[in-house]
């Protein structure tokens, strides 16, 4: 997710921010639909006891499943009941017109169909802040989730949490440039293009109405980001990413990927928003 700013307002306009990414229907490796994503999975390497950061597009998915919670369902059983399913599940519209709950808002429909299922799991968490928010269901979704954070994608964000369990970006659907943890590598290299910006709003979470502020490090409108410009390179890099002969999918350690954009940011302080 990306976020921008300009004069006070925030650049909300992300329709289309999961892109309809089918691949071709007459792809030879193509499997049906009682085949589930289970074999999805297995070519991105994604094992029993895993944790998820998952960004997809059910659209791309609907190939193989007739529904969002038989995609989870798969994960899930995947991933077994000593794995962590985190997904995106901002709402920032509803937010801006302080109808926020963070137990009952839907997920932005942007955000997809697939982090909505994610978030409406019996006993998942929801972080708190509206707009880098992140569910999680099963072990460390509390540990990730959970607490307090009003700085977007700094260190107690469930971004920078999830840092520290051993947790693998996994794209269904999408490419890299929708891999938000980049935003929090912006926030620790401070890049020269962003500046903070508050927002402030009452909304409820557990149950009481609150007012809350929304420290954002947001960037220009309109300035053009290119996140998955060092994409080339990533391939190049062996065994540490995995991609997927069925679709566009792919695999990653977060804590790896997180290091390689703020290494590439520290070289570079433009290297995103230059052509």
């Amino acid at each position: 997710m990306d976020l921008s700013a300009v004069e006070g307002e925030i650049d909300t306009s992300i329709s289309g921010l999961f892109s309809i990414l089918k691949f071709d229907e007459n792809n030879g490796n193509q499997k049906n639909k009682n085949d589930g994503i289970k074999h999805i999975l297995n070519d991105l390497g994604i094992q029993r006891g895993d944790n998820l950061l998952l960004h997809s597009s059910f659209v791309t998915l609907s190939t193989f499943v007739d529904t969002p919670k038989e995609a989870v369902n798969d994960i899930l059983d995947v991933i077994g009941d000593q794995g962590t399913l985190l997904a995106p599940t901002s709402n920032l519209e509803i937010f801006k017109k302080g109808m926020y709950d963070s137990e009952k808002t839907s997920v932005q429909s942007d955000f997809g169909a697939i982090s909505e299922q994610v978030r409406i799991l019996p006993g998942s968490i929801r972080s708190v802040n509206p707009f880098d928010s992140v569910c999680g269901f099963g072990p460390l979704a509390e540990k990730i989730c959970g607490g307090y954070n009003e700085q977007c994608y700094g260190e107690e964000s469930p971004w920078k949490k999830a840092l520290k369990y051993n947790c693998k970006l996994v794209m269904l659907g999408v490419d890299f440039y929708y891999a938000s943890i980049v935003h929090s590598a912006e926030v620790d290299a401070k890049v020269p293009y962003r500046k903070w910006i508050n927002f402030e709003n009452k909304m409820v979470h557990k149950g009481v109405e609150t007012d809350f502020t929304v420290r954002l490090y947001a960037a220009e409108l309109g300035l053009k980001r290119h996140y998955n410009k060092v994409y080339d390179e990533i391939l190049e890099s062996g065994d540490k990413l995995r991609k997927s002969k069925y679709i566009k999918g792919y695999s990653v350690d977060m804590e790896y990927i997180y290091s390689y954009f703020l290494t590439k940011i520290k070289d570079d302080p433009y290297i995103f928003v230059s052509p």
